[in-house]
C-alpha cells in the first residue's frame, strides 16, 4: 500500500520540517505539510486535513504532530480507529530524517514506533552529550 507522511503541526512549523528535511536528505513527494496557520478556524483546519485523506483513498498515512491536545491532533481523532491511520505526537526534526530514510523498511504500525524511538533518542542534555563523547 502506497504511505504519505503528513506533518499537522501549528503555525508554520510543519512546512519548515518538510522543507528542512527535504534540504539534508532530498525531496520526498510522499511528505506532506499541513500547518493551522494563525486565525484559521479549527474547524477550517479538520477540513482541511480530511481532504488529504480523501484525496489519497488508497494510501496510509503516519501523522506526526506537535503536540498532545492541540488542534492539529483533536482533528485527527476520528481517523484513529482507521487501520490505515498511524500517529505519532512530539514530531522533530531526528524524527522526521530517520522516518523517511527508513520507512520503506517498516509495516504502518511498527514505523509509529521506530519514529517515537527515533524522536526520543534525539533528545539529549549536554551532560548526556559529555558523557557519550567521553566514552569515544
Amino acid at each position: 500500500m502506497k504511505r504519505k507522511v503528513i506533518l499537522a503541526t501549528h503555525g508554520s512549523l510543519a512546512q519548515a520540517l518538510l522543507e528542512t528535511t527535504q534540504m539534508i536528505i532530498g525531496p520526498h513527494e510522499d511528505m506532506l505539510a499541513v500547518g493551522l496557520q494563525a486565525g484559521m478556524a479549527p474547524e477550517t483546519y479538520k477540513e482541511t486535513l480530511e481532504e488529504v485523506f480523501l484525496q489519497y483513498p488508497d494510501h496510509e498515512f503516519l501523522v506526526l504532530i506537535d503536540i498532545l491536545g492541540g488542534t492539529p491532533f483533536n482533528s485527527i481523532i476520528g481517523r484513529l480507529q482507521k487501520p490505515n491511520v498511524q500517529v505519532v505526537v512530539g514530531v522533530n526534526l531526528g524524527m522526521m530524517l530517520e522516518v523517511m530514510l527508513n520507512q520503506e523498511h517498516y509495516a504502518l504500525d511498527e514505523l509509529a514506533e521506530f519514529a517515537k524511538n527515533m524522536g526520543m533518542k534525539s533528545l539529549m542534555t549536554k551532560n548526556e552529550l559529555l558523557n557519550s563523547f567521553a566514552k569515544e
